[in-house]
């Protein structure tokens, strides 16, 4: 009997000891699995827009108001070659991606990173493999944007639809009513422009990116930015095809419009 139970208690600290061994190697924690490569056919779905807002020291000549850009990569005309492209409406600047380090992938981390002529953006996946960006870094003695820093980035999702031949009505930051036909685009205050308005010319440097100077007595440069629905901005308006619409001239600016589609 003394041995049936000296028996019946090794085996229960066997057992004991195999579960507390088992469940030991059940709460390892797995490593993190690292986001794959994002490639360049992938971001020529997408476009990066930044908000940027000038540095405390430059505000009293360029003011409170955000300055928009957007990123996108498309091959360009004359050369057939790849560039990031970045716009606003007082610049637009190109980065060739076939330079060195232009995009690199960093296995240990699963971070992208796409050279712009500002700096450079820092893109990943979340859990759902989506295309994020993790981080965006701006020259500080870049030209164009040393006097500014970066308040909002949004990446956006492109579906390759052209959104000219539209009409947009202003719901932020302003009343009124934008429309464009392929080559000309006009803003009325109090009602929507007719064929006969559309007299301003813009340019479509690409899809979701145009520029043009308006022609009225301001003749203010204004960039527009078609967003398609889904993405929204800043969280709101996903059920809409909208357009963001920055103006200003000799660096001031105005408010960002933002308007849905019609």
């Amino acid at each position: 009997m003394k041995n049936l139970t000296k028996l019946t208690f090794a085996l229960i600290a066997f057992t004991l000891l195999f579960t507390a061994c088992s469940s030991s190697d059940d709460d390892t924690p797995q490593p993190e699995q690292v986001a794959k490569e994002i490639t360049v056919e992938e971001l020529q779905n997408y476009m990066i827009v930044d908000e940027f807002l000038s540095k405390p020291e430059y505000q009293n000549q360029l003011g409170t108001k955000p300055y928009l850009f957007a990123t996108y990569i498309t091959e360009d005309n004359n050369d057939g070659k790849l560039y990031a492209f970045s716009e606003g409406w007082f610049a637009s600047v190109a980065y060739n991606l076939e330079e060195d380090g232009a995009i690199t992938y960093d296995a240990t981390t699963g971070i992208t990173t796409l050279k712009t002529k500002w700096g450079y953006y820092e893109l990943t996946r979340d859990a759902n493999e989506q295309i994020i960006v993790k981080g965006n870094h701006h020259d500080p003695n870049n030209p164009y944007t040393y006097w500014f820093t970066s308040n909002y980035t949004q990446l956006v999702k492109t579906d390759g639809t052209v959104y000219e031949n539209s009409t947009y009505k202003a719901v932020e930051n302003l009343t009124g009513f934008y429309r464009f036909s392929i080559d000309f685009w006009r803003y009325k205050q109090d009602a929507v422009p007719n064929d006969g308005d559309l007299t301003w010319s813009y340019y479509l440097n690409h899809r979701n990116v145009w520029t043009g100077q308006d022609g009225g007595t301001e003749q203010l440069y204004n960039v527009f930015i078609a967003i398609p629905k889904g993405n929204g901005w800043k969280g709101n308006h996903k059920d809409k095809d909208i357009l963001l619409v920055n103006t200003g001239k000799t660096m001031t600016i105005g408010d960002v419009v933002l308007c849905e589609k019609m």
